[in-house]
């Protein structure tokens, strides 16, 4: 690095890695980070296909930490990465598309309010996948676009419609297949039932899964029970207005808890 330093100024490529190097060594502040994906784009049209590829995914993988833990705006730089990649083959693993990229990029355009682009892109690209996830990255990936549409009932039977899934998958499918019950329920109360045992299934999956930490199981749990909890008070129309204010305080008072933001937006506005 102390060579790094001094050869820098007149070296473009040795400044980008330095950049980069640093945000790695310390703080991935969004400054920090905006600054060499600046440097990066200018650079680019003159870097090989191997820097290129080197640096867009350090720089995607500092963007989807700045998008989960500080900014959800970053979901939008983090899409352009993706397309700045897929437009020069960037995120291809020799022939196949890697399945982590491929949900990834599912998504953070669903999330972009890019639906048939990202369509179009599973279509193109489910065919690339590593034929012994294919089925269940492809089938999360539709089923991540339904749900951000608000198509919850299509949602839950591609959900459902997933075979033997990879250990990998499973705490994916069964999370958002608990949010599509419960946007189903929110919309027409009639799933109380469904959701109290899709719950409980979830539940009984954490307590056995040993390759989940501690945390993340307290979290989830947290996440489902606020899920049926909400279902329940939905089947009362609620009727409660201090039954909703505890739950919303119960909700917001659990911690760790996975998926926090978006449970506490289900609740309807208050008259």
């Amino acid at each position: 690095l102390e060579h790094a330093e001094a050869l820098a100024p007149d070296h473009p490529l040795v400044e980008l890695y330095l950049r980069l190097s640093r945000l790695f060594m310390e703080k991935r502040t969004p400054e920090a980070y905006l600054q060499v994906e600046a440097l990066f784009y200018r650079l680019a049209p003159d870097l090989g296909g191997e820097d290129q590829r080197f640096v867009l995914i350090k720089l995607c993988s500092v963007c989807n930490y700045l998008l989960n833990y500080v900014d959800r705006s970053f979901a939008q730089k983090l899409f352009e990465l993706f397309r700045f990649g897929l437009e020069r083959d960037l995120l291809m693993e020799g022939p196949l598309f890697p399945d982590t990229t491929f949900l990834n990029i599912c998504i953070v355009g669903a999330h972009c309010g890019a639906y048939d682009w990202t369509n179009r892109f599973i279509e193109r690209y489910e065919k690339l996948l590593p034929p012994r996830l294919a089925g269940a990255a492809a089938g999360l990936g539709r089923a991540t676009l339904l749900f951000r549409q608000g198509h919850y009932e299509q949602a839950r039977l591609v959900l459902q419609d997933i075979r033997n899934p990879h250990i990998a998958y499973q705490i994916r499918i069964r999370s958002l297949l608990v949010r599509a019950l419960l946007g189903e329920h929110l919309q027409h109360p009639q799933y109380l039932a469904t959701i109290r045992a899709t719950v409980e299934a979830f539940i009984r999956f954490l307590y056995r899964e040993p390759d989940l930490s501690a945390e993340r199981k307290a979290g989830y749990r947290h996440f489902a029970r606020s899920v049926l909890r909400m279902a329940e008070l939905r089947s009362d129309g609620w009727s409660d207005p201090a039954a909703r204010a505890d739950l919303i305080q119960w909700i917001r008072s659990r911690q760790p808890l996975m998926l926090g933001d978006w449970l506490l937006a289900q609740f309807p506005p208050v008259p």
